[in-house]
């Protein structure tokens, strides 16, 4: 999409929630993903109350990913600001 946008692609971001979340501190699986991201100017967060709920180090998050309090909140709130949402 941002091939196609350029300038107009605005702002995409990729919520991280769930019982996988655990995945992010894997920095060998990771590391692909977040280099893929920073290409395309996706932004990275992942769901500070999954972390807490799966009990996830947080310590070990990417740096490159910021970590919101609630990634459901969170993205209710970006739709609120006019963002489209997709649910995978």
């Amino acid at each position: 999409l941002k091939a196609e946008e350029g300038d107009d692609f605005g702002d995409f971001q990729v919520i991280i929630c769930g019982k996988e979340i655990g995945d992010i501190t894997d920095t060998h699986k990771m590391k692909k993903f977040i280099r893929k991201a920073e290409e395309a100017g996706v932004h990275l967060v992942a769901c500070g109350f999954s972390l807490n709920k799966f009990k996830i180090d947080t310590t070990k998050v990417p740096e490159e990913m910021k970590v919101v309090e609630n990634g459901i909140l969170y993205n209710f709130q970006l739709q609120k600001k006019g963002y489209n949402s997709l649910s995978l």
